[in-house]
């Protein structure tokens, strides 16, 4: 996944000492959470901004009903 992230993004990495990972457990919808989070990382951002972005991503575009707007993650 992660090769797939960098190549998507046209980075090489392999001339530089600082390597950026970005680890999600869950695919399907998150999987675009996880190239959002990776992005803030590639910008400079730190490790909190790429967890926000990660979120911030789902929130936005639903990922799934557990959340964004009108939705309940805590209920089942």
């Amino acid at each position: 996944l992660l090769s797939i992230l960098l190549s998507s993004l046209g980075k090489d990495i392999s001339k530089s000492t600082t390597k950026r990972m970005v680890i999600n457990t869950w695919g399907g919808p998150f999987a675009n959470a996880t190239v959002a989070a990776f992005q803030a990382l590639s910008q400079g951002g730190s490790a909190l901004d790429a967890v926000e972005s990660g979120c911030k991503y789902c929130e936005e575009h639903q990922c799934d009903t557990t959340v964004g707007f009108g939705n309940h993650p805590d209920t089942s």
